[in-house]
């Protein structure tokens, strides 16, 4: 009989144990259930886009005398980059201005001479045609009288109409002469041969220095100061100031990328600084061998200076809805039919079945007939209506 009891008394223990065990509150993690705003994003790494690359070189060799820019630097069409040593040919340019001045000079002095010496014919001219003119008019007048005969008077009368011609001659050429025709062809060519050593000089002084065609980023300089350069040799690279970032996206993501999508971008030297851009342009054909696509990302800042092919962590914005009652994926528990999650009703794990297919933003999901600030318990293995303690989780 005592065995018997014993046996009882242990049964009644180990049942009251097994009730207790299954009505203790098990520990549970919570969440919270409130309105937020939900950001689906793609994250891929780029690299700054060189854009319309132009490499600039000097059509002659020299040593690097000046560098007006460094790597980086944003440059205006028609600024200073690079200028070689050049005072041999700053020597030339004034030796062919002096020889300039000089033909100019030896031009002047001959055309003085030559007007001096029409000037000189055409007075003379003017005088032998006057004193003719009043021998004429003197043996005009003594015809009447008989002091000259007609014979005397028409010879007189010629010579002074052939002196008059030769005058008249005489002032159309002093006057062809003053207005530029006194310049010989000897001395138009010397001033032409020394104006064009002149040009000659300054295209080779053009030659010494590299001016930027265009509104543009510096990207490399091959040079220091002091170093040799080849004719033809790459001295600088410039190219668009335009900001933008090229990336390669998994040929699966495809779908989710649009044209002017928002893309916040950072460089991985600097990552702490945050750039904000726009997809303007998608690749239309995959990259076999990566089984990528390439987008391109333009900078809302097109002033940016950034270092050319510099890395960039690329994170596009492919779905932003805002406040809304969002919840974690792994809280949603999947059943043949349908979607459900775990809620705590008064300290008892609940099932709430979702009315309608959660919508799935990134690592969130959208439940219609989810209220707000309900409490769901992370899925476990328990029964429905089992006792529970729950340990809130934070609700970011």
């Amino acid at each position: 009989m005592r065995k018997y009891l014993i046996i009882v008394g242990l049964a009644i223990i180990l049942l009251v144990g097994y009730f207790y065990q299954q009505n203790r509150p098990i520990p549970v993690k919570g969440y919270l259930v409130t309105k937020k705003d939900i950001t689906e994003t793609i994250v891929a790494t780029g690299r700054i886009d060189l854009g319309n690359r132009i490499n600039m070189a000097f059509q002659v060799g020299g040593i690097v005398d000046q560098l007006f820019v460094q790597e980086g630097q944003q440059v205006k069409a028609g600024d200073p980059l690079i200028e070689l040593e050049d005072s041999a040919e700053k020597n030339r340019l004034e030796l062919a201005k002096v020889n300039y001045d000089l033909a100019l000079a030896f031009m002047k002095s001959k055309e003085n001479e030559v007007l001096a010496e029409a000037r000189e014919i055409y007075n003379q001219a003017k005088i032998n045609s006057q004193t003719l003119y009043d021998r004429y008019l003197k043996l005009y007048s003594l015809v009447s009288i008989g002091g000259s005969s007609q014979n005397e008077v028409n010879n007189a009368r010629s010579e002074w109409e052939v002196a008059l011609s030769k005058e008249a001659s005489a002032k159309t050429q002093l006057e062809s002469l003053s207005s530029g025709g006194a310049v010989s062809d000897d001395a138009k060519a010397r001033v032409e041969q020394a104006r064009l050593q002149i040009r000659e000089a300054e295209i080779a002084l053009e030659q010494k220095i590299l001016l930027s065609p265009i509104e543009a980023l510096v990207y490399s300089i091959s040079k220091n100061k002091g170093e040799y350069i080849n004719p033809g040799e790459t001295a600088i690279s410039i190219g668009s100031a335009m900001g933008f970032v090229v990336a390669d996206i998994d040929e699966k993501e495809h779908e989710k990328i649009k044209m002017d999508l928002d893309v916040f971008l950072s460089s991985q030297a600097e990552p702490n600084r945050v750039y904000k851009g726009k997809i303007d342009r998608i690749s239309p054909s995959v990259n076999p061998q990566k089984g990528t696509i390439e987008i391109r990302v333009r900078l809302d800042d097109e002033n940016v200076s950034l270092k050319p092919d510099a890395a960039m962590t690329v994170e596009i914005v492919i779905n932003e809805t805002k406040g809304v009652p969002a919840i974690p994926r792994s809280f949603l528990v999947e059943k043949e039919d349908g979607h459900y999650v775990w809620t705590d009703q008064e300290g008892k794990a609940t099932l709430l079945k979702a009315i309608n297919k959660p919508l799935l933003i990134g690592n969130y999901a959208i439940i219609d007939n989810l209220p707000e600030e309900a409490v769901l318990i992370e899925p476990g293995n328990f029964r429905e209506g089992k006792n529970i303690q729950v340990e809130m989780l934070t609700s970011d």
